[in-house]
């Protein structure tokens, strides 16, 4: 982060570099780094949640403005927070990833999240909280079919919700793809491309 904004601070210093970029549209405003946003957190009371179908259904409704701010700010999490106050504790869950996460995988992280906590008493309020704010990751453009990408984008909501119902009401009997083809497999398709078409 350092050499990047040295290389824009000299940039800056470079009358040439301003006019050319700008004679091509550009704007250095552009190039500068996001300001600095630590977390970005979300909280809604409720009165005394006591089944994972409301709870899991208040989670979506904190996960969705929360998301909503993330998209808005261009912003991805590297740190998911979610608390449960009960009468009389709080159960705090936490997960730490790898890369960056975007806001469409805020629900289901959150929800994820929840099914770890062992919760004992009814639910009285929920925070989720998005820590270690990154800029997103570029997503690849559609070219043709930008009337259809909300439509995918729900699709894939409801894709992974039923997954997720699926994975919570059959614990343990998880589906799971087919096994990978045996080395002997991949090998003879080179030799023979439609062997698997034959049946």
């Amino acid at each position: 982060m350092r050499t990047y904004v040295f290389f824009l601070k000299t940039l800056e210093r470079a009358d040439g570099f301003n006019r050319l970029w700008g004679s091509r549209g550009g704007c250095a405003a552009l190039l500068a780094p996001f300001p600095a946003m630590d977390e970005l957190s979300q909280r809604l009371v409720v009165e005394g949640i006591t089944n994972w179908e409301a709870l899991s259904l208040a989670i979506r409704e904190v996960a969705l403005p929360l998301a909503q701010k993330l998209d808005a700010s261009g912003r991805a999490y590297r740190k998911l927070h979610l608390q449960l106050e009960l009468e009389d504790a709080a159960l705090e869950g936490r997960r730490d990833y790898p890369r960056p996460r975007v806001a469409a995988n805020l629900e289901s992280d959150a929800l994820a999240l929840a099914r770890r906590l062992k919760i004992a008493g009814p639910v009285w309020a929920l925070t989720v909280g998005a820590k270690d704010l990154v800029p997103a990751p570029a997503a690849q453009m559609h070219l043709f079919n930008q009337a259809g990408l909300p439509a995918q984008l729900e699709r894939q909501g409801r894709l992974a919700r039923a997954w997720d119902d699926l994975c919570h009401r059959y614990p343990g009997r998880i589906l799971v793809s087919p096994p990978a083809p045996s080395w002997r497999e991949r090998m003879l398709a080179f030799y023979d491309p439609w062997r698997r078409e034959r049946g």
